[in-house]
């Protein structure tokens, strides 16, 4: 199954995942939702009272997950006849799967209810099922679709969040949900950190930038990478994109070298973004910067470069310092110094929200002296600020090889990370995390989020990132960081 799509750009900038199924552009599906049989019966989806974490018709689950909101909560029906809600002892439900490897007739679990119906779906193998509902009384059937996909538990105790596949960035709300950023699609997603399933609101960001021409499809791709909150004024948050070349010939991008700020409040689906403003020139003064002190990023940033090698020209972290202003700007790639190629390197920008001004920039960006980390080899892939004023730094290869670890640091340039050998995530594609709070106080914990958009979930030789966005996906998981 094929299904290789980017989501249409919308007309709405805020919208609930009730109408996320309606509003992407998918090139080609195998699956019909219409209701076929007798017209005086109706069985339609009552998405007000199924969880905001599903939108029918399109579902995708996990076996053996204990927060599968398909198994655990359902899917809501309405049943009537002639518009009027059929008592429970009126009617009966069948439910048969297209494909009983995936799904048992027997692991199709049917609660009734006067006017309502609810069906659980418990999976027991990967792939694909068309799940034919029929509502029935006396002699007369009417039928609806479901159309479901299953994937594999590949992580113990991980959150699978649907909808989004190639997570970068992340944003901590509240001891339920975040902010997830895609760096394939333009958009920021509010998802139930607990629980696996769909977002509960979705923020597109990608009209209020100013953006150049896209790809051959018209997408103009932003890469977000990297977010982080404003030590100064905590309501305001900055997002970048990877500022790498791209394209077949790995050319430079310039929608890639967004910098931008939001006003993120609430949580939830009560979650409200503002857009503050928007740069798209910092790379130039990184390069700049990065020649000035021997790292010749001009050379790594060139026409054909690829940025995803030790020599390449990557972005992929972002957190303010310990003085709360110097915005510390990680790099993927390269390593450094030139010689041998062996550590990461953070860029200072020691004046950056002076400078920046919410994307009406003062000035010139004042970036001071690199740092080097010693990452044994590795870049950054993600870099926050812990409650304890230490970082955490998620640190991987330059390449696509899966080779993540966890560093805690000072924030001190004279300080050496520490690897906290944290075992089971050197094959995890990890690239953002978020702290955990209790109360406002650490827990000692963080959730690690990855970008699984390589990962092929469904048995069926294509990656998630190249399919329908209902049924994409990507991992989190909870890791404890100190004793």
């Amino acid at each position: 199954m094929q299904l290789n799509i980017r989501p249409l750009i919308l007309n709405s900038l805020l919208f609930v995942m009730a109408a996320f199924c309606i509003n992407v552009n998918a090139k080609a599906t195998p699956y019909s939702n219409a209701i076929k049989g007798n017209n005086s019966l109706q069985i339609t989806f009552n998405q007000s009272s199924t969880t905001p974490l599903l939108c029918p018709p399109y579902i995708s689950g996990v076996i053996n997950d204990l927060t599968d909101p398909a198994s655990k909560q359902g899917v809501v029906l309405d049943v009537k006849e002639n518009n009027k809600p059929l008592l429970s002892s009126e009617y009966t439900i069948v439910a048969e799967s297209d494909n009983n490897k995936v799904v048992q007739k027997d692991h199709i679990i049917i609660s009734k209810e006067d006017g309502k119906a609810t069906i659980r779906i418990i999976p027991t193998e990967v792939g694909y099922s068309t799940i034919t509902v029929t509502l029935l009384k006396n002699n007369n059937s009417t039928s609806l679709v479901i159309n479901y996909a299953a994937s594999t538990n590949k992580t113990d105790s991980a959150y699978y969040h649907t909808g989004s596949s190639d997570a970068s960035a992340a944003f901590y709300l509240d001891k339920e949900f975040m902010v997830i950023g895609d760096d394939e699609t333009n958009q920021l997603f509010v998802y139930h950190r607990t629980s696996s399933g769909l977002p509960v609101k979705v923020f597109n960001y990608a009209s209020l930038l100013h953006l150049e021409e896209g790809d051959d499809a018209g997408f103009k791709e932003i890469d977000c990478e990297a977010s982080t909150r404003s030590l100064k004024h905590p309501e305001i948050v900055y997002w970048t994109g990877s500022m790498s070349n791209g394209g077949k010939r790995f050319e430079e991008k310039p929608n890639r070298s967004q910098i931008f700020a939001t006003t993120i409040t609430g949580t939830g689906t009560n979650t409200k973004f503002e857009f503050k403003g928007s740069y798209s020139k910092l790379r130039k003064y990184l390069i700049k910067w990065g020649d000035e002190n021997g790292y010749h990023l001009s050379s790594s940033a060139s026409f054909g470069e690829k940025p995803k090698q030790v020599s390449g020209f990557n972005v992929e972290g972002m957190v303010f310092g310990p003085d709360s202003t110097t915005l510390y700007i990680g790099f993927r790639a390269p390593q450094v110094p030139v010689a041998n190629r062996t550590n990461a390197l953070i860029a200072p920008i020691i004046n950056f929200e002076q400078w920046f001004n919410n994307g009406k920039p003062l000035g010139k960006p004042v970036i001071g002296k690199p740092i080097e980390l010693n990452l044994d080899k590795r870049g950054i892939r993600d870099i926050i600020r812990l409650h304890d004023y230490s970082y955490l730094i998620i640190a991987g290869n330059a390449d696509a090889v899966r080779n993540a670890a966890l560093y805690k640091w000072s924030g001190l340039e004279k300080d050496a990370p520490i690897n906290l050998n944290i075992p089971g995530i050197s094959n995890l594609a990890a690239e953002a995390a978020v702290e955990l709070l209790e109360d406002g106080n650490p827990t000692g914990k963080i959730q690690l989020i990855c970008d699984d958009g390589s990962t092929e979930w469904y048995n069926d030789g294509n990656a998630t990132k190249n399919l329908d966005p209902r049924f994409k996906k990507f991992r989190s998981k909870v890791i404890t960081i100190t004793n």
